[in-house]
């Protein structure tokens, strides 16, 4: 069952304001779009990623690292990392 128009607008002012709402995003998303906002690494399974500043890094193997096996990495990478990072 269609759902009915409550204000009794016409379809044609519907579509149009579902337009400007789509324009408008896609304006902001291409304004907030910036050279920062650009990969500039490559994680371990080989994908786009950022480079985090070292305490940044740090603290994420902090929150985030088992120093043990994962998919795409090893203890040994790990602790590699996080000793490059601490000096």
């Amino acid at each position: 069952m269609a759902k009915k128009n409550p204000k009794n607008i016409s379809e044609s002012a519907i579509e149009r304001e579902k337009r400007n709402r789509y324009r408008v995003s896609k304006e902001f998303l291409i304004e907030s779009l910036d050279s920062t906002s650009i990969a500039d690494a490559v994680n371990e399974a080989g994908g786009l990623a950022y480079k985090l500043e070292p305490k940044h890094a740090l603290a994420q193997f902090a929150a985030t690292g088992t120093f043990g096996n994962a998919f795409y990495s090893t203890a040994e990478t790990q602790l590699a990392e996080v000793l490059k990072l601490i000096d």
